[in-house]
């Protein structure tokens, strides 16, 4: 009896215990596998957080676009947005949409038509897939740039105003001067089945939010607006798929009325987290432009489910020593793979990310780990990365300015600043950096990411010579009025003793002869003839005229260069009109005339040209630039003699374009630096001499009015720099 109880007992207890190890067992598979699918959609959630957050930069970007230069033509758009694009593909359009009072509706509409889209009118949806002409309202807020143009035709011109959603969006986002999304949408453009969404950026009157909501509807210029499709944004290029992650997403809006908060996946039967099927979550609510998502992971119908067979063996075979080693082993195993899963793709994430991204270690500035967009932007190989620091592309004092300021800098805050980068081709970059917190192997680290901006400040360059060459014009034109009011009546006081004097010479030749014939009949004439002698009077009346003459002719010297300064200034000609191009090379010429008598003789040969549509007041700043350069170029290649150089000024007609070329014979150009002589800011010359705009802004004004201006160079023979410009003005939408 007691055998059997003590048999029965060891029995019960060993029942009892696999009992437990199998419901331990159990519980421990279910937590290995929700522990499992918690590190793959958290870093799914990742990547589609990261990824929205990237897409809304684009839209800042344009903000400021508009911001810093409310003047942006079509073309600038299109040049400003093409990288943005290609570097985010999630985004399906960036649009300008302007303010436009219902006065002004037909001023905008001809604009655009001027631009070659001789159709285009504001239009409003009256029902799914027609598009009418807008009805009369207040005002209006249609898409007047685009971008891309392809695939967003029927966009164009929409009136977001039309649209209660889109319009209740666009009010919110200008009241409260924050980026502001609208609740699902199906675009105008849509011609697959999904669901978009629209994100605002207010742009107000002289980029500065006012501090009132009132101030702030009245300040509003438009909006920057950013188009999405969600399905685009989860299902991004590169990114993992349903398939092999085992993971379904789901995005809910959960600020929409009940009905509408599922954006993706569209056709779905879910409103909200309640409605998905039971199983594991991982959920994660962001921010999108003033509205709160929730974005939920999980799994599919066949992924993540828990390995049963170790509780069964446990259970079964009733070894729970060996079971629970075994299961120590298989749990070890998973982690370590799941360890190493989760680094791949931490550096599949990290490969991915469209702009130059560097890992620098704190201690030393060298580079642990960079993308391919960082190899391919700066020309080095990852392993020439590996063994630089970062202040290999960059001035070296910067890599202490950096230091310095990250170490000032709050670990949990995100650093920016901008810095400039040499390529290993020796191009420059301006570039803005941004700083992350990270610990990269037991060493304190950041990630850096480099953003291109080289191109906005080269806009924004422009924009402030622009407003100081109006300045300068100005400031001329003012002078050479001034000049211009004494000389005249210096001229006619002039003028008016000329005339004197002669009447004067008459008088006297009169009184001459009177004397010559009357010689003896009084006694005074010898009295006078010796007056006359002591006067030399002769003397004066072949001089006095000589004196006369010649200040008249320095009168209209001054006269002329006052013309000149006039012509070149051009204060009040903002548009493109007819000029004459010889004629403003000669103005030009009177202007530079000090500048380049003592080191040259200037020869023209100017031909017979049609007048031709510009901003004559920048072609005369392109024309200074140039001559002044070829004076310099003059200057230095003969400081050993006093042997003057020559400049030759030519102007010819070919086709439908006038030529000019400007040649010297200066030092030449060496061919190491060709390349780079039209960067902003290049100068060879001494500090003082030059700020290296000069040839950036020629250019930048050549390309502008539709031309292209190129050179020719040998050293130590001279330089001709050739300018072309079209007849007909530059390009509409450049003129606009």
């Amino acid at each position: 009896m007691r055998r059997l109880l003590s048999t029965l007992g060891i029995a019960a207890l060993g029942i009892f215990l696999s009992g437990i190890a199998f419901v331990a067992f159990r519980n421990l598979e279910t937590r290995n596998a929700e522990v499992s699918f918690n590190g793959m959609a958290q870093e799914r959630l990742d990547a589609l957080e990261t990824n929205i957050s990237l897409a809304l930069n684009n839209l800042v970007s344009i903000g400021a676009l508009f911001d810093h230069a409310n003047g942006t033509t079509r073309k600038e758009f299109d040049q400003f947005t093409a990288p943005l694009l290609a570097r985010t593909q999630a985004v399906q359009g960036l649009e300008w949409i302007p303010r436009v009072p219902r006065q002004e509706r037909s001023v905008w509409e001809e604009q655009v038509r001027s631009d070659g889209f001789s159709s285009f009118e504001f239009t409003e949806r009256l029902s799914v897939g027609h598009l009418n002409r807008a009805g009369e309202r207040n005002e209006y807020f249609p898409v007047f740039y685009v971008a891309p143009f392809h695939g967003n035709e029927k966009a164009l011109g929409f009136d977001l105003a039309s649209d209660p959603v889109r319009l209740a969006a666009l009010r919110s986002s200008a009241e409260t001067g924050q980026l502001t999304a609208t609740g699902r949408i199906v675009l105008i453009q849509e011609t697959s089945d999904q669901y978009g969404f629209l994100v605002f950026r207010p742009v107000y009157r002289g980029a500065v939010e006012p501090p009132t909501s009132e101030a702030r509807r009245n300040a509003l210029v438009g909006f920057a607006l950013a188009v999405f499709r969600v399905a685009d944004i989860v299902q991004k290029p590169g990114a993992i798929s349903r398939s092999a992650s085992g993971l379904n997403l789901a995005i809910f809006d959960r600020d929409a009325r009940a009905g509408e908060r599922l954006l993706y996946p569209k056709g779905a039967q879910f409103d909200g987290v309640d409605d998905l099927p039971r199983g594991f979550q991982a959920k994660r609510i962001i921010a999108v432009g003033g509205r709160n998502w929730e974005l939920v992971a999980y799994p599919l119908s066949n992924s993540f489910r828990p390995a049963r067979w170790s509780s069964s063996t446990a259970l079964i075979g009733g070894i729970l020593l060996t079971f629970l080693l075994a299961a120590y082993l298989v749990q070890h195993k998973r982690a370590e793979e799941s360890l190493r899963l989760s680094e791949e793709r931490a550096r599949l994430l990290f490969a991915t990310i469209p702009y130059p991204a560097f890992v620098l270690d704190m201690a030393s500035l060298k580079f642990l780990e960079v993308n391919d967009a960082a190899v391919q932007q700066y020309g080095y190989t990852v392993d020439e990365f590996l063994r630089m620091n970062i202040a290999q592309i960059g001035p070296a004092e910067d890599a202490k300015t950096i230091l310095r300021y990250l170490r000032q800098r709050p670990s949990t805050v995100e650093a920016r600043k901008q810095s400039k980068h040499v390529t290993k081709s020796g191009s420059y970059l301006d570039v803005e950096i941004s700083f992350h917190k990270l610990n990269y192997g037991g060493r304190k680290a950041r990630l850096v990411v480099a953003q291109d901006v080289t191109e906005r400040n080269r806009l924004e360059i422009n924009l402030r010579h622009a407003q100081k060459l109006e300045a300068v014009g100005s400031l001329a034109a003012g002078i050479a009025h001034e000049i211009n009011t004494p000389i005249q009546f210096i001229s006619d006081n002039t003028r008016f003793l000329r005339d004197a004097f002669t009447t004067l010479t008459k008088l006297l030749e009169k009184y001459r002869q009177w004397r010559l014939d009357n010689i003896g009949f009084h006694a005074s004439g010898d009295e006078l003839t010796e007056t006359e002698k002591t006067m030399d009077l002769p003397y004066l009346l072949e001089e006095i005229p000589k004196a006369i003459a010649q200040s008249l002719d320095g009168v209209t010297r001054v006269a002329t260069l006052v013309s000149a300064m006039k012509d070149f200034a051009h204060p009040d000609r903002r548009e493109s009109a007819a000029a004459d191009i010889n004629a403003a090379l000669r103005s030009t010429l009177t202007v530079a005339r000090n500048e380049l008598k003592y080191v040259a003789d200037v020869e023209t040969e100017l031909a017979e040209l049609p007048l031709v549509i510009c901003n004559i007041g920048e072609i005369n700043q392109v024309l200074l630039n140039l001559l002044i350069n070829a004076a310099h170029a003059i200057a230095d290649g003969k400081k050993e003699t006093d042997q003057k150089g020559i400049i030759r000024i030519r102007t010819s007609l070919e086709d439908d374009a006038v030529l000019i070329s400007i040649s010297d014979s200066g030092c030449g150009i060496p061919k190491s630096i060709r390349e780079r002589i039209f960067d902003p800011f290049f100068t060879t010359k001494e500090v003082g001499r030059g700020t290296g705009q000069g040839l950036a802004i020629a250019r930048s004004v050549v390309v502008r009015h539709g031309g292209t201006i190129n050179f020719t160079s040998e050293p130590g023979k001279g330089t001709t720099f050739c300018v072309r410009l079209p007849l007909s003005g530059p390009p509409k939408d450049v003129a606009e």
